[in-house]
């Protein structure tokens, strides 16, 4: 396990390296620079060259590479243009909400997609299969910021059952953080649970064929067991993937939904940024949650040699 663990570590680092570059490449070679932006239209070329200079963008793209990308390396993101305030603070102060945000999509996709999975691959080609799969094929097809809208308006305007926006912390109150979350999550949540409940009843359907099934129900096992203890915990494995995948897709991904529920989380953070051209906080921005989806695809990779030895076997050949 302890090889298998390493061999994924190390296939992890050209990803890195590769995030590395196209971010700092992207950002530095696209029209416009914060010192335009921060002094405005106004400004003379005098005044602009001398804040370039300032802040360092005077020298070659090359070293100014070599500079940000060792300090990244050491968790030094720089410093951000506007906020006045180093890149990582900035991370950490938006953080909890878009964290939140995607945990909560995630309970929602999984409380959801998991036993309509189970249910459909059960009454296969009955109503209730194909009901479950336009459910599933509606939820796919509808793109998040737009049923944000819809929620938005059924239950923030018209019934007014729930904030139209904003953010309350934790610390205010289970249910008042849950309150401004629980719109946006279910909008993120959607796609999620289609994605899933589809996996789920593919994989279920195909366990469900396999000989030790046959077996169980012979022996006089409940259905309930023989579904989820038997079935659902030996075809698990592509909706894990499913799931892991999710959850970085989330956490990267909530960018319309924040801005939609004026949430002020990471998505905002960088929405801002790129509008003031603050390199150093998009760049600090997209490559913590690069990291984090990676390491989320890792913890995805060590759940499957868990779950099933074989996989970790493999890998050490």
């Amino acid at each position: 396990m302890v090889t298998f663990i390493l061999r994924r570590v190390l296939s992890l680092i050209p990803v890195l390296l590769t995030v590395f570059v196209v971010v700092f490449l992207i950002l530095h070679l696209a029209p416009g620079s914060p010192a335009s932006v921060m002094l405005g239209e106004e400004a003379t070329q005098e005044d602009i060259a001398a804040l370039n200079a300032e802040l360092g963008l005077d020298r070659p793209l090359v070293a100014q590479f070599l500079s940000w990308s060792g300090g990244a390396l050491t968790g030094d993101l720089g410093t951000s243009y506007f906020l006045g305030m180093p890149v990582t603070q900035a991370i950490v102060e938006h953080i909890s909400p878009t964290f939140g945000l995607a945990v909560i999509a995630e309970i929602i996709a999984i409380v959801i997609a998991i036993p309509l999975g189970v249910l459909a691959a059960r009454r296969r080609g009955s109503h209730t299969d194909r009901t479950i799969l336009a459910g599933s094929l509606l939820g796919i097809s509808v793109p998040s910021f737009l049923l944000a809208l819809f929620l938005l308006l059924i239950f923030g305007v018209w019934l007014r059952w729930l904030p139209v926006g904003g953010y309350e912390p934790l610390s205010s109150g289970f249910t008042v953080w849950l309150a401004y979350l629980i719109l946006p999550a279910v909008a993120l949540a959607a796609m999620q649970a289609a994605l899933v409940t589809r996996m789920c009843r593919s994989s279920m359907i195909d366990v469900l064929q396999v000989e030790y099934i046959a077996l169980a129900r012979a022996k006089g096992l409940k259905e309930s067991k023989v579904l989820f203890k038997h079935a659902l915990r030996n075809g698990f494995l592509p909706v894990l993937t499913v799931l892991g995948q999710g959850l970085g897709a989330l956490i990267t991904g909530a960018v319309v939904t924040e801005t939609i529920f004026t949430i002020p989380g990471l998505g905002t953070l960088v929405v801002n940024s790129i509008m003031h051209r603050d390199f150093p906080v998009v760049q600090g921005v997209v490559l913590f949650t690069t990291v984090v989806f990676v390491l989320v695809n890792l913890l995805v990779d060590i759940l499957y040699g868990v779950l099933d030895p074989r996989i970790s076997v493999t890998a050490k050949k």
